[in-house]
């Protein structure tokens, strides 16, 4: 291809990404999961892999003006029953919605590397004909498992078939805008006494040993983003041990390598960033945004509707707002395309100046934390931030 045909092409839109259903798990990727390609949660037993996937199922669902794809996913597990328990679980804490969310969950049990090879080819008409938009595979460590030999020609046979599923999954992303999320185990790692190490060269770290992700470097090769969840545990006290997560960017196109905390809850699994967690185990969200000009004149105010969590203290004393505001509130991503909107003023948001032009400057305090409930990103010129800025200080 020579560079007039690459001028000649027009400009690649920005690609679609799913909510993870909590906004500082959002941050953390940049938008959400992203469509078109394919993602891969490696961890050990027990640290949210499946909590993570189920969470996405129902996000998918959601429209496209509140993070998701207004879509059906399918499920393929290949080690464990489908939790029916905890998805009704998760669905008790969601808003009621017309239709059963269920219906548009559709359900595939993996049994074999032969049994995925039957299923993907039905895919180019079940995708189209159910409006299927993220399939997730849990997990593709347990479908080579005891199948292969360690020997050469059987690691060569099984890095043809990575190549193969994952060039698949990859086609029908393109195909049909799916968001392709796997999860996969971890191994531990091995270092002999002359510091040789066995397996792959990227150790990882959780519950106090050193693993990596299974089916080595080949598989890691096929995948566009790994996610890496892991735990640590805290002694409180003589006898109480806490039990903190993780999630990390290994690596990814489009991310940097980076990490956030999370919890698992009933409501389900969220990040967790400084402030935003009471002492009580309450989560402090956004509930309303107001904007007023150089004169004191209301520019823009609204209600927020953060997360569909139930809310068990709305602070009425200190916040002033009632369940009733919150109903038909504006969903997160919307007020902060809007207050972009408020700033920018009418100028493209890369053409601003930092002298010149219409753009309004933004002045609080702490903006810094508002910001980032917000998912909104200001340039720094335009930020007049009281806490930082020393003209617009507090006088002692």
């Amino acid at each position: 291809m020579r560079p007039a045909e690459l001028l000649r092409r027009p400009l690649p839109t920005q690609t679609a990404k799913l909510t993870l259903g909590c906004p500082i798990l959002d941050r953390l990727l940049h938008g959400g999961i992203p469509c078109e390609s394919i993602t891969e949660i490696v961890a050990e037993s027990g640290s949210g892999k499946t909590q993570l996937a189920l969470q996405l199922l129902l996000a998918a669902q959601l429209p496209v003006s509140d993070g998701g794809l207004a879509a059906a996913s399918l499920y393929l597990h290949s080690e464990f029953p489908f939790p029916f328990r905890r998805i009704h679980q998760l669905l008790f804490h969601r808003p009621h919605s017309p239709h059963n969310p269920l219906d548009r969950i559709f359900i595939e049990p993996l049994h074999s590397v032969d049994h995925l090879f039957d299923v993907l080819p039905r895919l180019d008409i079940l995708i189209p004909k159910s409006n299927i938009k993220l399939i997730v595979i849990d997990s593709v460590a347990a479908l080579f498992r005891g199948e292969f030999d360690n020997t050469a020609p059987e690691l060569k046979r099984r890095s043809g078939l990575f190549f193969k599923i994952s060039s698949k999954l990859k086609f029908y992303a393109r195909k049909f805008g799916l968001a392709v999320v796997l999860t996969n185990q971890v191994t531990d790692v091995i270092e002999s006494s002359d510091n040789l190490r066995i397996g792959n060269p990227v150790s990882l770290c959780t519950s106090g040993r050193k693993v990596c992700a299974t089916l080595g470097l080949s598989w890691a090769n096929c995948v566009n983003t790994r996610l890496f969840m892991w735990r640590e545990e805290d002694r409180v006290g003589d006898d109480n041990v806490q039990t903190r997560r993780f999630l990390r960017v290994v690596f990814a196109p489009h991310l940097p390598d980076s990490s956030c905390e999370f919890v698992i809850r009933r409501e389900g699994l969220f990040g967790i960033c400084a402030g935003s967690w009471s002492s009580d185990g309450s989560l402090d969200l956004c509930a309303r945004v107001c904007l007023i000009d150089e004169n004191e004149n209301i520019i823009f105010h609204t209600y927020v509707n953060n997360l569909s969590l139930p809310v068990t203290n709305y602070r009425y004393e200190t916040t002033g707002i009632r369940p009733e505001y919150l109903r038909d509130a504006t969903p997160v991503r919307q007020v902060g395309r809007k207050i972009q909107d408020c700033l920018c003023n009418g100028e493209p948001i890369w053409k601003i100046q930092s002298r010149t032009g219409k753009a309004r400057i933004l002045v609080g305090h702490g903006l810094e934390h508002d910001l980032k409930c917000l998912e909104f990103e200001c340039p720094e010129f335009f930020i007049r931030d009281a806490a930082k800025y020393p003209p617009v200080g507090v006088c002692r």
